[in-house]
């Protein structure tokens, strides 16, 4: 990217966006302890960390048993087949992963049952998720949109493509936007005050059929495929709530020069948004289109020295946003 290189601190911003896409490894629970320790050096960071540290994207929905279908989460290949027995056609997936990413259907019948169970367990050593299959999987895969406790009034149905069982766009689905059910309403506006509460800020739920299979915090899309099939400006409501958090916190600190060494190891990036003379928005990893206007700035790197932070070399120009599209 073209332009002088500068030094930020994280403070300087008015907002910082975490938007870093799973798997949700150890460097991505290093990342939350190194912006929670930002924040407390006065950073403004949506989602929050520990939110976003608490709420793993497959086993959060075990918080609300009364939306989520039969779940078993287990690593033992004897708990998974009695569960398989149970309920006959069931999907495997791994709790770590996105976009449709080894996620299995299988049957009670199926001859390849067994080595399924052992390649996403590794054999007994990594617990995985065994859901029920659910049939209305045909009328799509449900993104609903949560932002800053307020339910988007339309849903992105991912349809899977003949053949498949997944409706992740990434995967061949076709995206299709409707207004949500009454089913749909009633999930979403359940959890939309918790995750509120907790500071998470953005928030994408999959419901299939009538029932919540995910809660995605760390990088939820498709608002862009919203707005252009329905004309709801899903990005204009994420910014103002963005605004509104941001004015309900306290000014920043200056006391720690809190920010980020560049690591040309990492292929992480931070965006920012120059902004009429307001320091603007830092976004880690990959933003969301929020028609956020005025000169880019990429950060990159997240290697970082206490209690002494070091700078980060930004570099000024225009970042070209990768388009919201679901993983």
């Amino acid at each position: 990217i073209p332009g002088p290189e500068q030094t930020l601190p994280l403070t300087a911003f008015d907002a910082v966006l975490m938007r870093q896409d799973p798997p949700f490894d150890f460097e991505y629970v290093t990342a939350t302890w190194l912006l929670e320790r930002a924040m407390q050096a006065g950073a403004r960071i949506f989602n929050h960390p520990v939110g976003i540290r608490d709420h793993s994207e497959k086993l959060a929905i075990t918080e609300f048993p009364q939306f989520a279908p039969p779940t078993r989460v287990a690593c033992l290949a004897a708990d998974i087949n009695a569960f398989i027995d149970a309920h006959g056609d069931t999907i495997l997936k791994p709790l770590d992963g996105m976009g449709g990413s080894q996620i299995f259907r299988i049957s009670d019948g199926d001859p390849n049952r067994n080595v399924i169970i052992e390649t996403l367990t590794a054999d007994g050593a990594r617990t995985i998720m065994a859901q029920r299959f659910i049939p209305e999987i045909t009328e799509g895969d449900k993104r609903i949109l949560i932002i800053g406790g307020e339910v988007v009034p339309y849903c992105l149905a991912r349809i899977p493509k003949a053949g498949e069982t997944r409706g992740n766009l990434a995967t061949g689905g076709t995206g299709v936007a409707k207004p949500l059910s009454a089913r749909d309403r009633e999930i979403a506006e359940a959890l939309a005050p918790v995750f509120a509460e907790r500071g998470l800020l953005f928030v994408g739920i999959d419901v299939i059929g009538d029932w919540l299979t995910e809660i995605n915090v760390t990088s939820p899309t498709c608002m862009v495929e919203i707005r252009e099939q329905t004309g709801f400006d899903a990005a204009a409501l994420f910014v103002k709530a963005l605004t509104r958090a941001c004015a309900r916190l306290r000014p920043m600190s200056a006391a720690l020069p809190v920010t980020l060494s560049s690591v040309s190891a990492h292929e992480r990036t931070w965006r920012a948004s120059a902004n009429s003379g307001r320091s603007g928005v830092a976004v880690f990893a990959l933003a969301a289109r929020c028609r956020l206007r005025g000169g880019a700035t990429v950060l990159r790197g997240t290697s970082w020295s206490l209690p002494q932070v070091r700078s980060a070399a930004v570099s000024s120009g225009t970042a070209a946003n990768r388009s919201a599209s679901s993983p």
